[in-house]
């Protein structure tokens, strides 16, 4: 025990608090996106138009153009295979060439049909949607109640939820697919409480030169999370079949929350191991923006009425609503069209999300650095690195609609994509922090709020859009995404603010007449000097208010 001791106190007690809330988010997202991967083992997608009592599974785009294309110039021999499964009245139908060259089973036997729902791709799409119906419920009342009570207690409650529900989904997915849609709902209740709450403790820890790096490395965690569930979900599906996705998923999700609630302390100051040097940086650190009186209540009138605060909101609505696209349905996208087989396709999958987070990484770092050099102002760093993180992912997602069956260019370019999509977290995420500090989390929670309400659209739309799952109407569904991209972009570039707002330090009952504004000039001008104020700087920033 004394050697692990030892070896905590070499770390900055910082350090310690993202990796293990970055393993957080990683169990998160294992509990989310898991169905993302199971319901392609889970589903049996019917056409609309079908009788209820037959049912016909049609075979991926690109395994048939290559049958096609194979039987016209070499001859190849195809065999097709008829089973009809009298007490399901289910008739599968498929002509495969006898060399396949992609692995894809189209023979199911009674236990396989046993296990499957089946489905329309709009209900798919409604399954895999039902998570975010309950996501945007909650994300303001998180970021508060974090504010309030600390994100020990709100996190770690999050987690516990969604580990029992997610044990659960097997039991609801063999009951009904409202049932299912009803279990989803209610596990995005439970989370929608978490990422807010992490803003508001990022606030109470991370002094502001560190944010963006600290941000990035927390958030984008959610990528390593998608990085390590689709492939384990492939293997588990391959070797034990669907159910035990969620077994593990909901186990490893509750081995984290002990390390949590054992562990994580809410401030520097309550921390009992943290050395005197580190407590002083950070408590100094965040004296920035949240100097002065602090807001008894949300000053909702003043947020609302604030551009800089819609801005944040818009492009948050727009990010989420493609990475909601590309986390719910890329594995339905490389099944269906490209013809991946289950094993290979959660690896493959992943590939983007490993991009994406990369990406979010080395920007960040990238950011911090261009911003110390005095290279660029706050507000241009914010609005360059939004453009980067939005444009670029949007134009490669178009692009991909075309690439046909290419499979190498289609995962190269959303490589691309999704890596430079990390620019966010120098971007409008990071600007949340720039203009209210004191009420990050509730900030977060309601961009939060919006943003899941309306990406909540984005699987169905693309249900919709794919009733046939062809390449023509998947290119469909991608030009939606990337309109809703550029169109936040846009709109942020326009109405941002790098400015600390009045209303971070309350509604006009609680700011003090004309002190906080005048203390924010102050304040941003050590800041994009590129160091912490000091005792000195306030003082002078009060005598100027006065």
């Amino acid at each position: 025990m004394s050697l692990v001791k030892k070896l905590t106190a070499m770390v900055p007690a910082r350090v310690v608090l993202a990796m293990m809330t970055s393993l957080g988010v990683v169990t998160i997202y294992m509990v989310r996106i898991n169905l993302s991967m199971g319901i392609i083992a889970m589903v049996h997608t019917v056409s609309a138009s079908d009788e209820a009592a037959h049912h016909t599974r049609t075979v991926p785009y690109c395994l048939k153009y290559r049958q096609t294309d194979e039987k016209d110039t070499n001859n190849t021999s195809f065999t097709t295979t008829t089973e009809t499964y009298a007490s399901y009245n289910v008739s599968i139908s498929t002509t495969l060439p006898d060399t396949a060259e992609y692995s894809y089973d189209y023979n199911l036997t009674m236990k396989e049909l046993e296990n499957k729902m089946f489905l329309t791709s709009g209900q798919r799409g409604t399954v895999l949607a039902a998570f975010f119906y309950g996501y945007f419920v909650t994300g303001l009342l998180g970021g508060r109640l974090a504010e309030l009570y600390g994100t020990k207690l709100v996190l770690g409650g999050s987690v516990f939820l969604g580990s029992i529900l997610t044990l659960l989904t097997p039991i609801a997915a063999h009951t009904h697919y409202w049932a299912l849609i009803a279990l989803r709902a209610a596990m995005g209740l439970g989370q929608g409480v978490a990422y807010p709450s992490m803003h508001a403790m990022i606030a109470r820890w991370v002094p502001p030169l560190e944010k963006p790096r600290f941000t990035a490395f927390v958030f984008l965690s959610s990528c390593l999370g998608i990085i390590v569930t689709m492939p384990m979900c492939g293997l588990i599906i391959d070797s034990l079949g669907w159910p035990y996705i969620f077994y593990v998923s909901g186990a490893l999700s509750l081995l984290w929350l002990g390390v949590w609630m054992r562990f994580m302390y809410e401030t520097p100051a309550d921390h009992p191991r943290i050395s005197k040097e580190e407590r002083d940086y950070i408590l100094e650190g965040i004296k920035e923006g949240t100097a002065g009186k602090k807001p008894s209540r949300v000053p909702w009138k003043q947020m609302l009425g604030s551009l800089s605060f819609w801005a944040i909101i818009v492009c948050h609505v727009g990010n989420m609503f493609g990475w909601t696209l590309l986390a719910t349905q890329l594995p339905t996208f490389m099944n269906s069209v490209l013809g991946f087989s289950i094993k290979s396709n959660g690896a493959l999958s992943s590939l983007p999300f490993l991009a994406r987070y990369l990406g979010g990484n080395c920007i960040s770092w990238l950011g911090d650095w261009i911003l110390t050099r005095g290279w660029l102002s706050l507000l241009a760093t914010r609005r360059v690195f939004t453009l980067i993180g939005l444009c670029i992912p949007a134009l490669m997602l178009a692009v991909v609609g075309y690439v046909g069956c290419n499979s190498t260019a289609a995962i190269a370019l959303l490589c691309v994509g999704t890596f430079f999509n990390g620019a966010q977290v120098p971007g409008y995420i990071s600007n949340m922090q720039d203009i209210a500090p004191n009420l990050a989390g509730t900030l977060l929670g309601a961009s939060t709020t919006v943003a899941y309400m309306l990406s909540m659209l984005s699987p169905i739309v693309v249900g919709v859009l794919t009733p046939d799952q062809s390449p023509g109407q998947w290119q469909s569904a991608f030009w939606v995404a990337t309109a809703v991209y550029v169109s936040a972009a846009v709109f942020f570039c326009f109405c941002c603010s790098a400015e600390l707002q009045q209303w971070n330090f309350g509604d006009r009952e609680d700011a003090e007449a004309g002190g906080a504004k005048e203390e924010s000039k102050v304040l941003l001008q050590e800041r994009e000097k590129g160091r912490v104020p000091t005792d000195a700087d306030e003082e002078d920033a009060k005598k100027s208010a006065s």
